[in-house]
């Protein structure tokens, strides 16, 4: 898969995300902040996943 030269997170770094909050009930909030990225976007990829 091509990842966006911009792009904060690769595909592994989605699916960490994910599944920190999913598996650690972790806050989506504390995780877009670590990894960069806005709440909007970890809401986007949470969606995504959930979706297949």
């Amino acid at each position: 898969m091509h990842t966006h030269a911009n792009a904060r997170l690769t595909q592994r770094g989605r699916l960490r995300l994910v599944s920190q909050h999913l598996n650690h009930h972790r806050s989506l909030a504390e995780l877009a902040a670590e990894a960069g990225i806005s709440l909007r976007c970890a809401y986007k990829w949470l969606a995504r996943y959930r979706s297949g």
